[in-house]
């Protein structure tokens, strides 16, 4: 029995695929591919998601049932399809089941293969027309060869000879070449270059002459414009400011990243002579390890333009005062790495203080006991206190030491 799939969607979609897949009509199990590719292109050219439900049946019996989402870019290829499904949903069939299934739909496309191979040999007998043409094709050929010996002469015989007994009648032929008169050609031709050369000349000296009356004035404006233009990267290195703003007074921003980058505090401070901002101010309170200054400078403009790294200071800043919410919040803009790691480690200490404290609240505590909770509940302490103070180093895979 043949393999046979009918399609379901929902009658608002159903006249925009009309012309791909009717509702209730039996198609080929092995024209499913093609029509699913060109219901998904049409659904996707009007920028559509349709559900698209699909049953394989085998005569009444049904096979396999599930839908699919057009417009959505996903493979239309109906044994990946099903084999995703049974694989994803059908979790609790039997892997033999499930394997038979897919064999079965595997041959309903080898099947026909096999009944179109004696199909074709029969078409490819059954063609003497071709044959007959390709027979009758020599006839155009052999009546070109005789047009070509009619309009070609035999080659002449008897006139070379008399062409090789005539040496004399060479001898007037070079003399007339000898004796042409068209040497005043080239004497005309003379003059007419003498006269261009004179021009070109003329050109030249004049061309130089005004360079020569120019060159002062070009030697004048080089020693205007003074040294070369040195490069920012050197200007950097030297903590030439001045330099940078002659030189670059737009590019303050590469100045202060070098700067933080090497937490050069007082290169910082001079930029704020030249270029001051919020941002700048931000980074050299973190550093100076004024959190609250840093707190303080944000809010006051929040609207303000901050990097990814001072909102990272920003962030840290809140955390050493305890506020996680702001923390976590400002670090989706700073996305990065180490204060995340910050973030999970105070989050972390805190939980285990809360959950100390709370052991300690207990009653039937052995001395012993109540005295190393004790010691627990001042060490984490003074480990969020070290937060305030910038004391607290935690690397991105979560180790931790206090710093000095």
């Amino acid at each position: 029995m043949v393999l046979q799939v009918y399609f379901q969607v929902d009658k608002k979609y159903r006249k925009l695929l009309r012309s791909v897949l009717e509702v209730d009509h039996a198609y080929p199990f092995i024209s499913c591919n093609e029509r699913l590719e060109q219901a998904d292109a049409m659904a996707q050219a009007q920028a559509k998601q349709i559900k698209l439900e699909y049953v394989i049946q085998d005569g009444e019996t049904v096979l396999f049932r599930d839908a699919v989402t057009l417009g959505e870019g996903y493979t239309m290829n109906i044994l990946l399809l099903v084999n995703q499904t049974l694989h994803d949903v059908f979790t609790d069939v039997a892997e033999a089941d499930k394997k038979q299934l897919l064999q079965r739909l595997e041959q309903a496309f080898l099947a026909p293969m096999e009944a179109v191979e004696p199909h074709l040999e029969q078409e490819e007998i059954e063609r003497p027309a071709p044959v007959e043409v390709a027979i009758e094709a020599p006839t155009p050929l052999e009546v070109s060869r005789e047009v070509a010996e009619d309009v070609v002469p035999p080659p002449p015989t008897e006139e070379p000879e008399p062409l090789l007994d005539k040496p004399v009648e060479e001898k007037p032929v070079k003399k007339v070449k000898k004796q042409r008169s068209k040497r005043r050609i080239p004497i005309q031709w003379h003059k007419k270059s003498y006269r261009l050369a004179f021009l070109c000349l003329f050109v030249v000296i004049a061309i130089g002459i005004a360079a020569f009356s120019l060159w002062p004035q070009q030697q004048e404006n080089a020693q205007a414009e003074g040294p070369s233009k040195p490069d920012l990267a050197q200007l950097i290195a030297k903590e030439d400011l001045a330099g940078v703003d002659k030189w670059y007074p737009k590019r303050w921003g590469d100045v202060i990243q070098a700067f933080v980058e090497d937490a050069n505090v007082a290169g910082l401070k001079g930029v704020l002579a030249y270029a001051p901002s919020v941002g700048l101010r931000v980074a050299i309170s973190f550093f100076e390890k004024d959190y609250i200054a840093v707190i303080q400078a944000y809010e006051q403009d929040k609207d303000a333009i901050y990097t990814k790294t001072e909102y990272a200071f920003i962030g840290f800043a809140y955390l050493t005062q305890g506020k996680l919410d702001q923390a976590e919040m400002l670090n989706l803009y700073a996305d990065d790495a180490d204060l995340k790691a910050y973030i999970v480690d105070y989050q972390g200490t805190k939980t285990t203080l809360a959950e100390t404290n709370q052991l300690l609240k207990r009653a039937d505590l052995s001395a012993a006991m109540k005295r190393a909770l004790q010691e627990k509940k001042q060490a984490l302490e003074a480990h969020l206190n070290n937060y305030k103070q910038g004391k607290v180093e935690v690397e991105t895979n979560g180790k931790r030491k206090e710093a000095i």
